[in-house]
């Protein structure tokens, strides 16, 4: 479930942590690049060092590179993260309940079977089926695809 505090500056998380993942088991590789070594960075005048140097790190299973979790602190957060939540939603997907009590009988039926859900990592309609934060620019994004199949014209 991805998740964004607007703050200053703005933190978005999706997936587990650098800990988490440890603590679950996992080979865990970690990767963190900073604002101030890109040229967008270098354009809002972001210097390494600087108290507002945002940040991305990425938390992957060294053994199936798999990613695990991927968390930004820094200017637009909220909207840096959203291809990894689209990559981590992709592929065959298991469905499970958060809560198995909240459902209809049908869906506890449904359920039982073991459903999964495909989505083609290639495909405009993935864009639209996974999560993204509310509210926050990238609804700009992943509403798009809704328009291209003339859902909300």
């Amino acid at each position: 479930m991805p998740k964004v505090t607007f703050s200053y500056p703005e933190i978005g998380s999706v997936g587990l942590t650098e800990a988490e993942a440890i603590k679950a088991g996992y080979n865990v590789g970690v990767g963190k690049n900073y604002y101030s070594s890109t040229a967008k960075g270098y354009a809002m005048g972001i210097n390494p060092g600087d108290v507002n140097d945002g940040f991305v790190k990425i938390v992957v299973d060294k053994d199936t590179n798999h990613i695990l979790g991927m968390h930004v602190t820094g200017p637009q957060a909220s909207i840096l993260f959203q291809p990894y939540v689209n990559l981590m939603n992709s592929g065959v997907t298991p469905l499970t309940a958060i809560n198995e009590e909240i459902a209809s009988e049908r869906t506890k039926r449904l359920r039982e079977k073991g459903i999964t859900r495909e989505m083609d990592p290639k495909s405009v309609i993935t864009v639209g089926e996974t999560m993204s934060p509310h509210p926050s620019l990238i609804e700009v994004i992943m509403w798009t695809q809704a328009y291209y199949e003339h859902r909300w014209q």
